[in-house]
């Protein structure tokens, strides 16, 4: 273009940078004016001070955009390039075309909105295009995060901090809860929302507006699947590609030896993500007796909720009684889908991967051959039916003696059945935990720490590591020296380290109890021990004491629920330097032992 040659190429680099900056300005600002209006409450004047200021946003937006345009040699390049801006003018220009057909869509999905009400989406809807271009801008920098030089385990933690006080701060706001909310709450909030735990100090239906029960469904969802695969993903999706450096850092996330198929695996699982939780949002929406010609959008938001928080294997409910409310209690089907959608959850991205690619059924021999399940699937996939089912028969017969008495023989199988999928990390329930026995609460108690498979929205110690621990324990009985299963030899590095996870995790575990017990000597120790099982596992069942613990119960909650959730091995992997294998060996010597 001819504004191009006017200037030289160090020039046209310099007004860029500083666009770059008017651009990161505006996206702030804007940023703090949706807070402000989504999160305080307004006078009229107010926000219409907030719609000038936004107003002079969008005009400076929209000039900086037709100067980079005029800098461009040629406008094709500008479109190729600069593609998610481009778009974002257009409904700049579609808003400023049609200024009323905001508030007239509000009126047809939710006509019980006030014109106030309307008047604050309509500016919420202009702002959220300046922030996301803050966001495509932060996404083409996002190489400068393989430039830190920390460890991945250290970035993997430091995001989830920074998510749960993020979380923290707008769970804070004044619009987001309907009740005056501490410090220590929304501490606790933030961190089972973002750790995918389920344990709720309050009670998330009624104690938080639409506002902050969306704040905490964005938090189930991005800790779900992880700040960095998140933003890696979108990097992918608006700026075309990431760097070598990023894709070494997110092999190392997803525990991915080829940094070829990290973009693909970042692909899979997005797709996978949104589909399955899309899928489960209508089949829920419907077991209410939803329907699509009488739309009912809070119903469907409702679907949507339980959904995610079930996919993610949160167990946050909209219901103040969870999946007992009255609402829902006999919807067997409603409860089924939720099910499925908790399984899929804790089997986690790789199984569910391999195992569609195995089902092509329509593809040729050896494409399904090459494509057969790894020894990690399938030994998820074993490991994860035997502690079902067993589970269901053991919940059966011991809970059949005592809450389960009075039920049909079927209600107490599915009972038992949803009993044993949800203490897997999922955390919802179709019956009060505190009526439960205690033999069932010990049950529990083992299959909450075992929890889901590597890989997974889940936490707990993993299924796969315990089948390895019983594997070792078999081979040392067998006088083996490796495990050997499905005519693979298993690491010997992988065994020690399932060992190093079980003793670090018990250990947690058994302290983080102790210092519960000394806290709250007025509750039973076996209900604290359920209570830090669970946080340790991201589970979320309570036997209804979380509400009625102290501050400093809370914090150590808090605490435990990060700490499962990044894995404690993580934690000592990004703060201490690896030594590496020595190049000398001492002589070997016998210990008794045992």
């Amino acid at each position: 273009m001819l504004t191009a040659h006017w200037f030289s190429r160090e020039q046209r680099r310099i007004i860029r940078r500083a666009l770059d900056g008017v651009v990161t300005i505006i996206g702030i600002g804007s940023i703090a004016a949706i807070i402000a209006e989504l999160g305080f409450f307004l006078t009229w004047d107010q926000i219409e001070l907030v719609d000038t200021i936004v107003s002079v946003f969008v005009t400076f937006f929209v000039i900086q955009e037709i100067v980079r345009l005029l800098l461009m040699p040629r406008a094709r390049s500008y479109f190729r390039e600069r593609r998610p801006e481009a778009i974002i003018i257009l409904v700049i220009f579609l808003q400023l075309l049609f200024p009323h057909a905001i508030h007239y869509v509000g009126l047809i999905f939710a006509p019980d909105l006030r014109i106030e009400q309307l008047a604050l989406l309509s500016l919420a809807a202009t702002q959220a295009t300046l922030v996301l271009s803050l966001f495509i801008r932060a996404l083409r920098y996002n190489e400068l995060l393989g430039t830190i030089r920390l460890p991945p385990g250290a970035l993997f933690i430091i995001s989830f901090v920074l998510l749960v006080l993020g979380g923290t701060l707008l769970l804070l706001l004044p619009r987001a809860s309907t009740i005056p909310l501490s410090f220590t709450d929304a501490l606790f909030t933030a961190t089972s929302a973002v750790c995918v735990t389920g344990l709720i100090v309050v009670d998330t239906a009624t104690a938080f507006t639409p506002l902050g029960q969306a704040i905490i469904l964005m938090l189930i969802q991005v800790g779900g699947l992880g700040i960095m695969t998140l933003t890696t993903f979108f990097a992918l999706f608006f700026s075309g590609g990431i760097s070598i450096r990023e894709r070494l850092l997110m092999s190392a996330v997803l525990s991915e030896t080829n940094i070829g198929e990290v973009s693909s695996i970042l692909l899979r699982i997005a797709l996978l993500t949104f589909s399955i939780e899309g899928i489960g949002a209508l089949a829920l929406y419907i077991s209410q007796g939803g329907s699509f010609i009488n739309f009912d959008p809070y119903g469907f938001y409702y679907s949507i909720f339980h959904s995610v928080s079930a996919f993610c294997n949160a167990g946050f409910s909209l219901y103040s009684a969870g999946l007992y409310d009255e609402a829902v209690r006999s919807n067997y089907g409603h409860h089924t889908i939720i099910m499925m959608l908790i399984t899929l959850g804790g089997l986690g991205f790789t199984v569910i991967s391999e195992v569609l690619r195995t089902l092509k059924l329509w593809k040729p021999r050896s494409y399904r051959l090459q494509y057969r399940l790894s020894i990690f699937s399938r030994l998820a996939l074993i490991t994860a039916a035997v502690l079902l089912v067993g589970g269901t028969l053991l919940f059966f017969v011991v809970e059949s003696q005592y809450s389960f008495q009075g039920m049909s023989t079927g209600d107490q199988l599915f009972q038992s059945l949803f009993l044993s999928v949800t203490c897997r990390t999922a955390g919802f329930n179709i019956s009060p935990m505190e009526i439960l026995s205690i033999p069932t609460a010990l049950i529990m108690i083992v299959l909450m720490w075992i929890g889901a498979s590597p890989g997974s929205t889940g936490g707990g110690v993993k299924t796969t590591t315990i089948a390895l621990a019983i594997l070792n324990i078999r081979n040392t009985i067998r006088e083996q020296k490796y495990i050997e299963i499905f005519y693979r030899r298993i690491a010997t590095a992988d065994v020690t380290k399932a060992f190093a996870i079980i003793l670090l995790s018990m250990s947690f575990i058994g302290i983080a109890s102790m210092i519960l017990v000394y806290c709250e000597p007025d509750k039973q120790p076996a209900d604290l021990l359920f209570e830090v099982v669970s946080a340790m596992g991201t589970v979320g069942l309570s036997r209804n004491i979380t509400g009625f613990l102290g501050d400093g119960g809370k914090v150590l909650l808090t605490i435990t629920m990060f700490a499962g959730r990044v894995g404690l091995l993580t934690v000592l992997y990004a703060f201490i330097k690896p030594v590496g294998e020595a190049r000398y060996k001492f002589p070997e010597e016998n210990i008794l032992v045992g």
